[in-house]
C-alpha cells in the first residue's frame, strides 16, 4: 500500500471492492513524489477568511453544526 493512497482508501464505504496491483519500487517513489508535492503546495493555498467572514454575530447565527448525536445513547 502506498502512502498517497491511504487517503483514497480511508474514504471509501463498506462493502466497496479494493484492489491491489503490484508497482515497481521506482513507481512508488514517482506517486510519493507527485504525492509530497500536492501536499507542499497547500499552505500556498490557504487565504485568510477576512474579519468580516469570522464576526461572532454572523457565525452564530449560521447553522454550523446539522444536528447532535448522543455518544452515550
Amino acid at each position: 500500500m502506498l502512502a498517497p493512497d491511504l487517503a483514497a482508501l480511508a474514504q471509501m464505504r463498506p462493502g466497496e471492492s479494493v484492489r491491489f496491483r503490484r508497482v515497481t519500487a521506482a513507481e512508488a517513489r514517482v506517486a510519493y513524489a507527485g504525492f509530497r508535492k500536492a501536499i507542499d503546495a497547500l499552505p500556498g493555498l490557504v487565504r485568510p477568511a477576512g474579519a468580516d467572514l469570522l464576526d461572532s454575530e454572523r457565525l452564530l447565527s449560521l447553522n454550523l453544526v446539522d444536528g447532535m448525536v448522543d455518544a452515550f445513547a
